[in-house]
């Protein structure tokens, strides 16, 4: 069973009165020459990914208002089990160091003992002690979570739980920390967009900020982003830069833009959605090859290299895994079976997120016989790893071998053409069907 990071997070839908509200719409919002100077400091990846973090509710398809602190934070320690590993307070200090070093407006302080200032309390037990203690539902195996108390955006404590039985490790327990304290700050929810984040929402063990993380949390602490800011303020300041802003008519901009054709489009209705929904991987995408030989393993990585130079938005790259890398990305397996003769058997099974949408991984089990085709297999490989990437319900793949190298092809352009279409930014993730249809069905197609 994976493990997950949750948040019990507390609110108060005060109104915020300040500089930045709207007096007859009683709603903060970010002034206009402030909205272009956040545009020039910060790009579009990290405005979208903001977008997610610091308005979607993990455990909800509902949305929040920006919460952050106004006030420095005095972290205070408390173990709920004797003989406490002493080590926790030293990941508290790195984490601390880490923040510390992006220049916020407010820094945070490790007490040595709890104090009127305290506004932070961090627990470490195991999950049952912690769901005893701090009364939340033990329902579900959990990491690490917070619980965020605010009013009018402003936050003014925080109890976070480490549950210690489940994060045994030192690089585990680390990253849990990390983790909860840097989300504390006000970007509370998980995605599935960054592998490698502390913010990822399935298991990871990340010590380190992504650049991305850092511009989030910077961008969080501007003057020029008041507290209790709603999503929809914030989607009306960046319309432009927000993929899921307005993305019907986005999409219908990309399709004329680049001439995409009719039969192209209704070829995307048909195999691109699962159970009439549509999500696809992060654009950086690890893979990993159970099984096979040296040679599987050499025709993997040029099939990669082939997608890496016809999808200029997508990176995928092979990779050994490890009990500390994230559960993400694409897994083929080759799996021997003597029973199968001169045939295949092929078995794809796509992971989704249920709040952040998103095909976060992709199992592929090949199995095969030692008798079957060499190409045939190859042909199985780059037909398999093209489905889980998105188009899982094609059914064959129309491409060309190169007489001179067999690890060489080329996917008709039909084909490639579907993949970078859905890996545009303007195809966003959690569009439904029935939408896309609409869609299309509005523009002129030739």
């Amino acid at each position: 069973m994976k493990l997950l990071s949750f948040k019990i997070i507390l609110f108060f839908p005060f109104l915020l009165l300040g500089s930045c509200i709207n007096k007859e719409h009683k709603e903060a919002f970010i002034n206009d020459s402030d909205v272009i100077y956040l545009k020039n400091k910060y790009n579009a990846e990290v405005l979208n990914y903001f977008q997610e973090l610091v308005f979607n509710k993990e455990y909800s398809t509902k949305k929040k208002n920006l919460q952050k602190w106004d006030s420095d934070i005095y972290i205070t320690v408390i173990n709920l089990q004797k003989n406490g590993d002493g080590k926790n307070r030293q990941y508290i200090e790195k984490a601390i160091c880490k923040i510390d070093s992006l220049n916020l407006p407010i820094k945070l302080f490790l007490e040595e003992k709890e104090s009127k200032k305290t506004n932070l309390k961090i627990y470490f037990g195991s999950q049952k002690k912690l769901s005893e203690f701090l009364d939340f539902d033990d329902d579900k195996e959990i990491r690490g979570f917070a619980g965020v108390s605010s009013k009018h955006g402003k936050i003014y404590k925080v109890n976070i739980g480490i549950a210690t039985d489940k994060c045994i490790s030192p690089k585990e327990r680390e990253s849990v920390v990390l983790e909860e304290i840097s989300q504390s700050l006000g970007a509370l929810s998980d995605s599935f967009s960054y592998p490698y984040s502390v913010n990822y929402e399935a298991t990871n063990t990340s010590i380190e900020f992504l650049q991305v993380d850092k511009e989030i949390l910077k961008l969080l602490y501007e003057k020029s982003i008041p507290f209790n800011l709603s999503f929809e303020a914030y989607n009306k300041a960046f319309k432009e830069e927000l993929y899921n802003v307005d993305y019907r008519q986005k999409i219908i901009n990309k399709i004329n833009n680049e001439n995409i054709k009719s039969k192209t489009l209704h070829k995307i209705a048909k195999t691109c959605f699962i159970d009439d929904l549509f999500y696809k991987h992060p654009k950086n995408i690890e893979m990993c090859l159970n099984g096979g030989t040296k040679n599987d393993s050499i025709f993997i990585n040029s099939v990669i290299n082939y997608y890496n130079k016809e999808l200029p938005q997508v990176s995928l790259s092979l990779v050994e895994k490890s009990n500390f890398s994230p559960n993400a990305g694409i897994t083929v397996s080759l799996i021997k079976d003597e029973k199968l003769g001169e045939f295949t058997s092929t078995r794809i099974i796509n992971y989704k997120g249920e709040i952040s949408i998103k095909r976060f991984k992709s199992d592929i089990n090949i199995s095969y016989s030692s008798i079957v085709d060499d190409k045939k297999l190859k042909y199985v490989i780059i037909k398999s790893i093209y489905k889980a990437l998105g188009p899982v319900e094609i059914d064959s793949l129309k491409m060309k071998w190169n007489e001179d190298n067999k690890n060489l092809f080329a996917i008709d352009d039909e084909y490639i053409k579907i993949l970078n279409f859905i890996y545009s930014d303007e195809f966003i993730d959690g569009l439904e069907l029935d939408e896309y249809l609409r869609i299309i069905n509005k523009v002129k197609l030739k």
